[in-house]
């Protein structure tokens, strides 16, 4: 009898097969070249950006062979609260007009200033994320100090 033992291994690692021969024999811990041994058989892995899709910051997955893979980047932005990856969009989308805020990828962003907004002499960026726009000074009745006057937003 000729053994067939590369036969009788293929697709097998680190596990004893019986040859075409009846013979017991050891099968390699290792697999072919882009092959990890997955148990007892040989696995090719996914891609990490398979794995990963959709995870970020060092986010662990575990790949098709049972690998532990390390996930990093995105193609968009790595929401650092959930380790996912997300599209921007948010705070500023949501009417907010000025200062800053966190949008729903839980990154602080800047909706600029009033003077983005506000027609001549500017404005106030309130708490709430919206302009309290000024037009100018005008005189209160009875001669009373100054005040400044709201004006609408562009």
């Amino acid at each position: 009898c000729t053994p067939n033992n590369t036969a009788a291994c293929a697709g097998k690692c680190n596990q004893n097969v019986v040859n075409k021969c009846g013979q017991t024999i050891g099968c390699p811990a290792t697999c072919s070249s882009g092959q990890v041994c997955d148990v007892s058989t040989c696995c090719t892995p996914d891609a990490v950006a398979t794995t990963c899709a959709g995870a970020c910051n060092g986010a662990s997955r575990v790949n098709n062979c049972g690998q532990t893979v390390v996930c990093e980047g995105c193609s968009g932005v790595c929401d650092t609260t959930t380790n996912t990856c997300c599209t921007s969009g948010g705070y500023c989308a949501n009417d907010h007009e000025c200062g800053t805020g966190l949008d729903n990828c839980h990154q602080t962003v800047s909706c600029g200033s009033c003077l983005d907004v506000c027609d001549t002499g500017g404005g106030t960026c309130q708490a709430t994320g919206y302009c309290l726009c000024r037009c100018g000074i005008a005189q209160t009745q009875g001669g009373l100090s100054p005040q400044q006057l709201p004006c609408p937003p562009r």
